[in-house]
């Protein structure tokens, strides 16, 4: 069973809330209450963002051969995308140990057919001397519906895999 959420107005003495309601999926008159919001489109907002992204249509042909990528994927939790843009310039501590990267800007993060679905910047990076795919790996950081992601991908045009980041209180 799904569980599933809705927006319900709750109207105060004073004032109007938009409440954003998860729903027993055995029981629909058992719910409750995610969270509050002052405006209808800031809860629409947090409705869009728990539903996921799955991307269609990611096959290409290549000399008569058919080939199919999974394409972008954007949960609440887990995030598949591919950065797009400049790689970040990095500082090199000792000449040539990993190091911390230099006021990287956030940049486009694009799906599969190259439409932006939100923003990332490298945090971090180390060298993969022996991997054939990049000679270093980033540690980046992405935003997409309000969402923070943290994960690891090799880079812009590079696949990018991440999980949801806790916040500390």
């Amino acid at each position: 069973m799904e569980t599933t959420y809705r927006i319900v107005t709750w109207h105060g003495e004073s004032n109007t809330l938009w409440c954003l309601v998860k729903e027993d999926p055995l029981d629909p008159n058992n719910w409750e209450v995610v969270s509050t919001y002052n405006s209808r489109e800031e809860a629409e907002t947090a409705l869009q963002a728990l539903k996921p992204y799955i991307e269609q249509d990611c096959t290409f042909e290549h000399e008569g051969k058919l080939y199919t990528s999974g394409g972008a994927f954007v949960s609440p939790t887990h995030i598949i995308a591919y950065p797009k843009g400049k790689d970040p310039i990095f500082e090199r501590i000792n000449g040539h140990t990993p190091g911390r990267i230099l006021n990287d800007p956030w940049k486009p993060l694009c799906n599969w057919h190259g439409r932006e679905i939100g923003t990332w910047r490298a945090v971090a990076w180390w060298r993969t001397p022996h991997s054939y795919l990049s000679s270093r790996l980033f540690q980046i950081e992405a935003k997409v519906n309000n969402v923070l992601y943290t994960g690891r991908g090799a880079g812009s045009g590079c696949i990018f895999r991440g999980k949801a980041k806790r916040i500390k209180a």
